[in-house]
């Protein structure tokens, strides 16, 4: 199969940061998009705007992020700015962005070997770009494996936007029984005051620590204790961008690692909590799995005293997104944010009743349930997808005596 530098097919920008003073929260200027942080599964996340922007992206254009985790993939939806930590890939044929981006995705290996040599947490350079190398088939044939493999990340996408739907309306309920305090006979609630502010008669505020059993950083596995096939290693980098847990790309360790670093393995209704940005601070709850699995040290465990707290309340009050500002807010390192295990049980809880946990619960777990059910469905996709895509790429399954509609776009 023939080939091609990406030089040759895109023009590339690397990033560069604004100053500081241009950036605002308001609306003002172009969303601006630092650094990996900002990624979702496929289109950015907008947080904030940049009024004096020095590198710009277009719609369509790929956006790849250049410091760690290098190789993370994204796609401008609209004309955007962006920093240091994103080169903007820029199609001479925009009819091969999806190819380009697919490629980009594809060629992990090529960016964790970037990432391993960096001084810190790795750095690309301009040159690791431009001299890329795409399997570079003719144009027909880029067209009919863009819209293949198109298919599966559409439907992603789709479970993607329900996923969101579903956790906001559980957020939504939190929010007016928890927060506004319009919860079933509210009306003959009396507030009273608390270290929180004026909170119903009979809540009580609690410590993370005071309504778990434990609370654990996650285990500090060093690639020399990698191996074997007895657990899996849940790390950030597992964490898909768009919130299910990625298949094909976990680590191991040997019972006899587990056993002599005296790991914890994650159980049913466990709260793990993102200690770096994914956001820093997202909560999801664990599942039983087909699997032992433990957690990274950028995976913290809080496993809750279900006789104090309910855990679908819990993920739902982590997830609010007051907590997730307090948490960014405590958060610190130089290179990385990071929450500590000091500042996580020190975390203050409003707690209603048990029985009006209950009823919220109820309420939300069948939403909640329901989102893993998609996520489960996205991960098929997922590693579907993952299996077919070198395969279609490297020439191994060929498209060119297959009929495909190519929409327009692509």
């Amino acid at each position: 199969m023939n080939s091609s530098t990406l030089s040759r097919v895109a023009n590339i920008q690397m990033g560069q940061s604004p100053p500081g003073e241009t950036y605002n929260e308001d609306g003002n200027g172009l969303p601006f998009f630092q650094g990996v942080r900002d990624f979702n599964y496929r289109f950015p996340t907008l947080r904030v705007y940049c009024t004096a922007p020095t590198r710009i992206a277009d719609p369509g254009d790929i956006l790849l992020s250049i410091r760690a985790p290098i190789g993370r993939v994204n796609i401008a939806s609209e004309r955007c700015a962006t920093g240091r930590g994103i080169a903007i890939i820029h199609p001479l044929d925009r009819s091969d962005g999806r190819y380009i981006e697919f490629v980009l995705r594809y060629m992990e290996s090529y960016w964790n070997i970037l990432e391993g040599g960096g001084s810190v947490f790795g750095n690309a350079k301009r040159s690791d770009l431009e001299s890329f190398q795409l399997p570079w088939p003719e144009k027909q044939h880029r067209k009919k494996i863009a819209t293949i493999l198109s298919t599966y990340d559409d439907l992603i996408e789709n479970n993607l936007r329900r996923i969101k739907i579903l956790e906001e309306m559980a957020q939504n309920l939190y929010h007016e029984w928890f927060v506004k305090f319009r919860f079933p006979d509210h009306q003959h609630a009396r507030l009273t005051d608390s270290s929180l502010g004026l909170i119903p008669e009979g809540w009580k505020v609690k410590r993370l620590d005071e309504l778990c059993s434990a609370v654990l950083d996650g285990d500090w596995i060093e690639t020399k204790d990698q191996g074997g096939e007895d657990y899996r290693l849940l790390q950030i980098s597992n964490i898909g961008l768009g919130d299910f847990v990625e298949t094909g790309k976990f680590r191991f360790i040997t019972q006899e690692t587990f056993e002599r670093l005296r790991c914890t393995e994650i159980q049913p209704d466990d709260l793990l909590i993102a200690r770096m940005p994914t956001p820093i601070g997202r909560g999801w709850l664990a599942r039983k799995m087909a699997w032992s699995m433990i957690t990274a040290v950028d995976v913290a465990i809080a496993r809750p005293n279900t006789g104090l707290i309910s855990p679908v309340f819990l993920v739902n009050f982590w997830n609010q997104s007051s907590t997730l500002a307090a948490i960014e807010k405590q958060s610190s390192g130089t290179t990385r944010f990071r929450i500590t295990r000091r500042e996580l049980c020190a975390m203050p809880i409003s707690v209603p009743s048990r029985e009006l946990q209950e009823q919220y619960s109820t309420k939300a777990k069948p939403m909640l349930d329901l989102c893993n059910y998609f996520r489960d469905k996205n991960t098929t996709l997922q590693r579907t997808r993952d299996m077919l895509l070198p395969k279609l790429i490297s020439g191994e399954v060929d498209v060119s005596g297959l009929d495909i509609a190519i929409p327009e776009e692509t």
